[in-house]
């Protein structure tokens, strides 16, 4: 049950402020910005029900847990500073909440309305996204599917930690598309702020933040040698990103929290069961047995992989379906197919196309991540959704691929001319 508190009218009052925002900040086309802002009052009108009227959506233990460990830190005598240095992962999110209840107490009606905003600016990233890469009716059709995607409304009307990642990944994608473009080191830093953002509330961006930091010096160090020295200031700053960013995340643990701050607990079976999820084995919507995910060695992680990727992607089966949060889960695994679809059946397109490959490949990188710490479908859900516009966005091609074949005009861009008879 949401608690009452009074600075929730306070809250209530910056909503016609937030809306105009966003209306300021929305593509001026159309078709984007209808989307958008509509998706936003839809969200803050389910907002108002769910704290003023009635509280309909209920909160679950991952709330429970990382809300329990933001009351301990605001009520405790340490600093902020000091309560900060035991955050690690999921519980940065316990000390996001904890400075909010020091400043203005348990008026969760703000958690809200930070979850709405940030995830409109993942559906404005996801249309910036496709119109660089694609044209403007595939990123019209984009923009619609992810603003009102399911778990982005539902994680707005919840005290979520999802928004945070999404944003700051979707962040990242779209700077890093435009980096890619025009090698701006100013798009590279907000790139990397993304994945910092996302990491620190989700250790499995970890990764993706060192494949970027190995991409942008191998990049930068061809230009370097091969070019006469061409972007000397990109090679240095890459090398020296390399060689800080890598150790610092190794030895202050930030962004490992999943195996408790270190690599090393990498060979401690109780952390392997642990990132196995084997308690959520006979779960209703475990889908995977126990004895199926008993975890004894990394060897262990090898062998179950390639059906912990099946069911990571494909659960719930269209037979799995009896309540509404699995007909959410069945919608991101319709949206997974495509994306699969348009991997292997379109896959000279991307990889013809550096923008493309490489979103692509992060999108492959988190699902095998995620796969081996995941065993039931409502967990894969919510970690699906973090990088959902990328599913969504690579997904489209088989969409307007068909769409193409059957008409004269061409929707697809420039670059794609040349696989038109794939």
């Amino acid at each position: 049950m949401i608690p009452y508190h009074p600075a929730n009218y306070i809250a209530l009052g910056l909503i016609p402020f937030i809306l105009i925002a966003i209306a300021l900040i929305a593509p001026k086309d159309k078709v984007p910005f209808y989307a958008i802002v509509s998706s936003a009052w839809l969200k803050y009108f389910l907002i108002i029900i769910n704290v003023m009227v009635y509280n309909f959506f209920p909160f679950d233990a991952d709330w429970s847990t990382l809300n329990d460990a933001a009351k301990n830190w605001a009520e405790n005598s340490n600093s902020i500073w000091e309560n900060l240095q035991e955050a690690r992962g999921r519980t940065f999110f316990s000390w996001i909440l904890s400075v909010h209840y020091r400043l203005v107490g348990e008026a969760l009606l703000f958690v809200f309305l930070i979850n709405a905003f940030l995830n409109t600016c993942v559906a404005i990233f996801a249309y910036k996204s496709a119109l660089l890469i694609f044209n403007k009716k595939i990123a019209n059709y984009v923009v619609c599917i992810v603003a009102f995607f399911p778990t982005y409304i539902v994680y707005s009307i919840g005290p979520s930690r999802e928004p945070y990642v999404a944003f700051g990944f979707a962040l990242s994608t779209y700077y890093f598309i435009k980096w890619l473009d025009n090698k701006k080191g100013s798009h590279l830093a907000i790139t990397f702020v993304g994945l910092l953002i996302a990491l620190s509330i989700h250790s499995a961006f970890a990764m993706i933040m060192l494949a970027l930091l190995l991409l942008v010096a191998i990049r930068s160090s061809k230009e370097f040698f091969l070019k006469n020295g061409k972007n000397a200031p990109v090679f240095i700053i890459s090398v020296v990103g390399v060689l800080t960013i890598l150790p610092l995340l190794l030895i202050s643990g930030w962004g490992l929290g999943k195996i408790g701050g270190d690599l090393s607990n990498l060979s401690n079976v109780e952390t392997l069961e642990s990132i196995g999820a084997k308690r959520d084995g006979d779960s209703r919507t475990g889908y995977m047995p126990r004895d199926q995910v008993e975890v004894t060695s990394m060897g262990a992680f090898v062998t179950q992989l390639p059906k912990r990727l099946l069911y990571f992607s494909l659960k719930p089966f269209p037979w799995d379906i009896r309540t509404p949060a699995d007909i959410i889960g069945f919608v991101l695994v319709v949206f997974y197919c495509l994306f699969f679809i348009s991997v292997f059946k379109y896959r000279k397109i991307i990889l013809n196309d550096d923008r493309l490959k490489y979103i692509t490949i992060a999108a492959l990188l988190l699902t095998v991540i995620f796969s081996l710490g995941t065993a039931n479908w409502g967990s894969a859900a919510r970690h699906k959704s973090k990088f959902a516009p990328v599913i969504i966005l690579v997904g489209s091609i088989v969409v307007f691929r068909r769409q193409t074949l059957r008409m004269d005009r061409v929707v697809l861009p420039r670059h794609m001319y040349a696989e038109r008879r794939l």
